[in-house]
This record gives structure tokens, C-alpha cells and sequence, in this order.
């Protein structure tokens, strides 16, 4: 329980944002999809400013727990020249209203909204962007899809061109945001041996991403759906697709498949794939690279018995 809600507000090069305004707000219903603050409690009067070091600290009106729907926003301004383009804390990016407020004055404020905090007690760590990102305008070649296919051909084009030294391109495309565990640290802290880590890496960036679901619970069997393309089109991860014969999990992110193939690389038989045009176009066939994906990915053999207790599971019952 915690009646203080304390964080930081950096820009992208570290260096901390001062007067930025800062509110806590509760979310009244858990069904209500569109967070609106007109609606939700404002759980102290004013918004606090960030001091000298970006620091601000939130003196709620009672203690509050995690299921009581806490979230944050900023705002930015017109007149003071804290004018974002993109908002995010080391849990979600943040949703920027569609209509500014006008204050008496004429000038424009927004508001950013963050996600419901999973946990109040940790410090609050805010990165806001002041321009947009210069995306280059030619590449030299592009790759369709972050799965083991495209990131293998991605890797293999960018060594060459990084052995020609000609400051050649490659462009991903992914329709997919990136995934990494919430248990990641999004700034270099000593949790990890103080090492910068690949979440640190897209915040600093500014690049989205999202947490995975964790479905161990009612909140989390909810972010687990909601993360479908069913149901959001942007933020998902998974895409459910049923055919006539089939029915197909894939996965919409960086990484692609790798995404949610649960660690499992099977060797096909062959009468899978002995007639495709791969096998009978004087080329290689598909089994001389097995080996060299085997290599690639470190594919382990799936133990065959399992030990539970002083008894042995035999294969067979597993499978059933």
C-alpha cells in the first residue's frame, strides 16, 4: 500500500525536463476501454512540477494498492515550449489526448496518458520527446518480416555490406512493435550488471514496444487478449487465423514467429517438402541446411522422461 507516487522526467539524451506537470488520476470503472481524465478521480488537486533534477513527487489522497487502477499523466505546453511528440515511462508509452484544453490565456495544453502502474512503489522513470525521430529516406535493401527467415537474411546482407564498408542500408519492415519482459530494466540501474539492456536501448530511442501478458491472473488474461489483433490492431502480439483445414498462431512483432513458436524447433519429414521447387531446381535441398539452423538458433533435444518425485514419466505419457 503507498500514498506516494515518485519519478523522474528525462528527455532522450538523459538530461532532466524541469516544470513538466505531473497528475495521478484513478480509473473509475475497468471496463471503461477510453481512459478519459474528465471522467476519472484526480487524486490531488493540482498537477506537481518536476524540480531541477526532472524529479517529481505525488502525495495521494489515501493509500492506494495496484488493483486500485492508478495512472499517470503529463501534460505539455504550449507557452513553455514543452511540446512532445512522443511520451513513454519504462511500462507502456503513453496516449496523447485528441483535443488540447485552452487555458485563459489562449494557449494549448495535452494531456499524455500512461497505462494503469503494475506496481505504485517503484520510482517512475518518464522519457519525453521533443522532436521526431529523422527516418532515412533510401535504403539499399529491405526485408519484409522481423521472423527467423527475415532476420537471418537481414544479418547475412548487413555483414556483407559492413565488409564492402560503402555505408550501405538495410530496412526491416514489421507491421509488429517490439516484446521484451516487464522483469527487464528500462535504464541501467546495476540490476543487471549496470549494462545497457535492448529495453534501455528502444526507450532511449523512442522506439514502441510493450511488455508481454502475463495470463496469471484476471488483469493479466485480459492484457492477454487484448493483445490480439482481434481485438487491437496496433498493439498485439498475437493473430489467430482459421483456415479450412488449419488453424494458424502467428505473431505480429519484432521477431515474428520466434514470437510464439514456445521454444519448439521440429525437424520435418520429409514427405513434407520433397516436392517443393526447392528440391528439384539443381540447387541444394532444404536437409543440407537443417544443420546450419540447428547451429544458428541452438536447437536442444526435449528430454524424453520427466522427474516427478522417485517416478519417471515415459514419453507416451507425456504426449497423451
Amino acid at each position: 500500500m503507498t500514498n506516494v507516487i515518485e519519478g523522474f522526467v528525462f528527455d532522450t539524451m538523459d538530461q532532466p525536463v524541469l516544470n513538466v506537470e505531473v497528475q495521478a488520476f484513478q480509473k473509475i470503472s475497468p471496463l471503461n476501454l477510453f481512459w478519459n481524465p474528465k471522467l476519472d478521480l484526480a487524486l490531488h488537486p493540482f498537477p506537481e512540477l518536476t524540480d531541477n533534477k526532472g524529479y517529481f513527487r505525488i502525495t495521494l489522497s489515501k493509500e492506494f494498492s495496484p488493483n486500485n487502477l492508478i495512472y499517470l499523466c503529463i501534460i505539455d505546453s504550449e507557452n513553455s515550449g514543452l511540446k512532445f511528440t512522443s511520451v513513454r515511462d519504462q511500462q507502456s508509452r503513453y496516449k496523447k489526448e485528441t483535443d488540447p484544453f485552452i487555458d485563459n490565456q489562449g494557449f494549448k495544453h495535452r494531456r499524455w496518458r500512461g497505462e494503469v502502474l503494475n506496481n505504485l512503489d517503484n520510482t517512475v522513470y518518464i522519457t519525453v520527446v521533443k522532436e521526431t525521430r529523422t527516418i532515412p529516406q533510401k535504403y539499399d535493401s529491405i526485408v519484409i518480416g522481423s521472423g527467423f527467415g527475415g532476420t537471418i537474411s537481414a544479418i547475412t546482407l548487413a555483414k556483407r555490406y559492413k565488409a564492402e564498408g560503402n555505408n550501405q542500408r538495410v530496412c526491416i519492415l514489421e507491421r509488429g512493435q517490439w516484446w521484451v519482459s516487464h522483469e527487464m530494466p528500462a535504464r541501467s540501474d546495476g540490476t543487471i550488471n549496470g549494462k545497457s539492456t535492448i529495453r534501455e536501448f528502444l526507450h532511449k530511442n523512442d522506439m514502441p514496444y510493450s511488455t508481454w501478458p502475463y495470463p496469471d491472473d484476471i488483469k493479466g488474461v485480459f492484457s492477454f487478449f487484448g493483445n490480439s489483433r482481434t481485438i487491437n490492431k496496433v498493439k498485439d502480439i498475437i493473430d489467430y487465423r482459421l483456415l479450412k483445414n488449419v488453424h494458424v498462431i502467428a505473431a505480429s512483432g519484432v521477431g515474428g514467429g520466434s514470437l510464439v513458436y514456445l521454444n519448439v524447433t521440429e525437424h520435418p519429414e520429409k514427405s513434407a517438402y520433397e516436392s517443393w521447387p526447392t528440391q528439384t531446381d539443381g540447387g541444394p535441398g532444404l536437409e543440407t541446411y537443417f544443420d546450419h539452423a540447428y547451429r544458428f538458433i541452438g536447437v536442444n533435444s526435449i528430454p524424453t522422461t520427466s522427474s516427478i518425485g522417485r517416478f519417471k514419466l515415459p514419453l507416451e505419457k507425456l504426449i497423451r
